[in-house]
């Protein structure tokens, strides 16, 4: 079933005419951090959706790969499952699936941000809120915040003695705990912990004897944190992270017939791997944040933060039975990051200007092993690819917002970066697997068995972002406003490539040029709320990975152009009903991109194609997300009824959309797509009060839906298609204590 954009805004309109009979309950204000001070988000002149804590828990968002379904024109793509989520908002992605590249949609933890994708998948609990940015962000956030900018914050220490305890059961026998114990030490410092832990077979359905279900769960993170009122003007909060995973790696279902000619049968759940080894994930983030109150007018903050970590994904690429292709991605991270800054009022002036400094240093270490079922001269190869890459950046940043009168106010921003990029000790190496000595035939095509060698190579970048808009309140709950901004992705290096002239090709930054008009308001005495925006974006040199034959090109569209609109309607008809309504459309168009559409497994060219028309990745016309909860009160309690879904239209995932040609190698991307579809979840909740018991029941994914997380087309080096599907359908019960 699909549904069109006039229909969508036609619903979404008519819901809110519709109400006539509203009671006393009121929407609460939410106090966000957007523009780095705390403001509610009614008053901050940004496309934004917040997701509370409580409603973390009632939405089931248990990692990063959850957050699309709540904001519209927000997509998220899983190459590897939950633990590595791709965001994409408003059509600006990132096509690669690797994590030594960083994505255009910055992720913060706390005000820190956190580069390695793999980073951003298991920090899903004990939250005081989700803080979703649509356009870019390029004063206050930086670089590679072109599309926006995902800002998670965890529950900080407070003065009140209090905790809670959550055990859950579920299908796939998956058992959770998850709990936090906050506590004051004395009148001046207080302490947080917080714990989460999931374990679950796996939930898709090997059909292969002996071999274990893909896609099982097994991880567990804990996170401290320590306030200290230091004086009446200074304080520190010290946070800590740890988290590990040992999972079996997400499955691989194939499309089509592979190289070797095995072809998938029955369901998308079912699995034919001969392989399913272990995703392993490691890794410490620590931050500590200073605010001290200089006088009744300026603040200066301080964030620091430092992480490390490692990541190991054991893949059976060909999804099958037989052995062609297995991939062991592996990367490991050091990162340190201080953000200084000095904010203050001043009558009709507020005001931030800061200083930014960021290191990473990413490992990667990624091994192919070509195996014994491929019928073509790659039998019995493998290739090793190791490198090291360092990120360093600086950046003087400055926002003011001035108010011109009473009610219109002038939002300026402006921040210069410099981003400085090295690539070292990269060497790709083949040798035959059945000997371990260096490849004969990598010798004889390509003239040597080592196909990449680089010492060092660097490079500099130099650049503007920043924004201006007008904000006009048309009364205490009316804002409108209108901004034009600047967002800027840094350069690459291609830490994909597997020969030498792949390295020369070092990518242009990438431009958003953002011009956006919303309007914020609510009305009916407080009990409707009724957020939209329209936007258009000037897109240049977007940053590709294009997978053709064995390589893994690094490339640009030089242009692209996207327009949309997206709205979200909160209402609250009677003290126990509330509705939450989002919607999403896009028109996205690549203006001038031409990519090459195949090599063969010797890196032939074959040709170019121009792609200019085609829609962007991850960017479907239509998405809509419905939410309802419904509580029915008792003496001794309060039942809770919750239920939302999801729509969402079709959505490309390659840059080739559906392109075909039958006459050359590879070139079939029609199954390197995802259908529109409906995605649906339900929850139960009964709370008593007097004992603070809170016991549920939940289902995700009530229909078990088959759809599609992320596919590549694999067709040149394996016949077939690389997908990964979203998990089957889900359900449990868990019993919450608090104390």
């Amino acid at each position: 079933m699909s549904i069109s954009k006039k229909h969508v805004l036609t619903t979404l309109i008519t819901s809110a005419i519709a109400i006539t009979d509203l009671q006393a309950a009121t929407i609460e204000q939410i106090i966000v951090t957007a523009q780095k001070r705390q403001q509610s988000a009614q008053d901050v002149p940004i496309a934004m959706s917040v997701i509370g804590g409580d409603d973390v828990k009632k939405l089931g968002i248990t990692s990063g790969s959850d957050i699309g379904n709540q904001a519209p024109n927000v997509q998220v793509q899983r190459p590897y499952g939950d633990v590595q989520p791709i965001f994409s908002i408003r059509g600006i992605s990132m096509t690669d699936f690797k994590a030594t590249q960083a994505s255009p949609i910055g992720v913060y933890m706390d005000e820190v941000f956190l580069g390695v994708p793999f980073t951003h998948g298991m920090q899903m609990f004990d939250l005081e809120r989700i803080e979703v940015l649509r356009g870019p962000q390029g004063t206050l956030f930086g670089k590679n915040t072109t599309g926006g900018a995902v800002s998670i914050s965890s529950r900080k220490p407070s003065q009140e003695q209090e905790g809670y305890v959550t055990a859950g059961y579920g299908n796939f026998n998956r058992l959770d705990v998850q709990g936090a114990y906050n506590t004051p030490l004395n009148d001046d410092v207080a302490v947080r912990v917080a714990v989460n832990s999931s374990k679950a077979n796996g939930h898709f359905d090997s059909k292969i004897p002996g071999v274990s279900d893909p896609d099982s769960i097994d991880h567990w993170t804990v996170r401290t944190g320590l306030f200290w009122q230091i004086n009446d003007s200074l304080d520190a909060l010290l946070q800590y992270t740890h988290a590990e995973q040992d999972s079996n790696a997400p499955v691989i279902s194939p499309g089509g017939t592979n190289i070797a000619g095995f072809t998938h049968t029955g369901s998308a759940f079912d699995s034919y791997a001969d392989r399913v080894d272990s995703q392993t994930v490691d890794f410490d983030m620590g931050a500590m944040t200073v605010n001290w109150d200089i006088n009744d007018k300026l603040t200066l903050t301080s964030i620091t933060g430092i992480g490390e970590g490692d990541y190991l994904n054991k893949t059976d690429a060909d999804g099958s039975p037989l052995e062609i292709i297995n991939i062991d991605w592996g990367t490991s991270f050091e990162q340190v990051s201080e953000d200084i800054r000095l904010s203050g009022t001043y009558d009709r002036l507020e005001f931030i200007a800061g200083f930014y400094y960021a290191n990473e240093e990413v490992e990667g270490n990624n091994f192919y092993n070509f195996g014994a079922d491929r019928p073509d001269a790659f039998v019995g190869q493998n290739i090793s690819s190791d490198l090291e890459l360092e990120r360093e950046s600086y950046a003087l940043y400055s926002h003011i917002t001035y108010d011109l009168t009473e009610k219109l106010a002038l939002n300026l921003g402006l921040r210069y970066s410099t981003d400085e990029h090295t690539l070292s000790n990269f060497a790709v190496r083949w040798t035959d697997a059945a000997t371990g000595l260096p490849s004969g035939l990598a010798a004889v095509v390509f003239g040597d068995s080592t196909t990449l060698s680089l010492d060092s190579d660097s490079f500099e970048d130099k650049e503007w972002s920043g924004k201006v808009g007008l904000d006009y309140h048309l009364s205490d709950d009316t804002l409108l406003y209108a901004s034009f901004s600047r967002g800027y992705r840094s350069g690459a290096f291609n830490t994909g490539a597997l020969f030498q002239n792949e390295t020369t090709n070092v990518l242009d930054p990438e431009f958003v040029d953002a011009y956006e008009i919303g309007f914020k308001t609510q009305f009916w005495d407080n009990k409707a709320q009724f957020n939209s925006a329209a936007f258009y974006y000037d897109y240049e040199d977007q940053q590709f990975i294009n997978v053709v034959g064995l390589s893994q090109l690094l490339t640009s569209a030089k242009k692209a152009s996207v327009a949309g609109i997206e709205a979200e309607l909160l209402l609250l008809p009677t003290d126990n009903l509330t509705l939450n309504i989002g919607v999403g459309l896009l028109d996205t168009e690549y203006d001038d991109a031409t990519l090459l559409v195949a090599l063969d497994a010797f890196g032939a060219i074959s040709r170019p194609e121009d792609l200019s028309g085609n829609e962007l990745v991850g960017a479907p016309e239509v998405n809509f997300n419905f939410a309802a909860d419904y509580v029915i009160p008792f003496d001794s309690g309060e039942v809770t009824l919750h239920a939302d879904t999801v729509y969402t239209s079709e959505q490309y995932y390659s840059a080739f959309n559906d392109f075909y040609d039958p006459a050359t190698v590879g070139a079939d991307y029609r199954n390197i797509q995802q259908d529109s579809y409906w995605m649906t979840n339900a929850r139960l909740t009964y709370t008593h009060f007097s004992s603070s018991i809170e016991a549920a029941l939940w289902i995700k994914n009530v229909a078990d839906e088959e759809v599609k997380g992320y596919a590549i087309n694999a067709q040149t080096y394996g016949g077939h298609d690389y997908t990964q599907y979203l998990k089957p359908r889900t359900y449990g019960v868990e019993v919450t204590y608090r104390f």
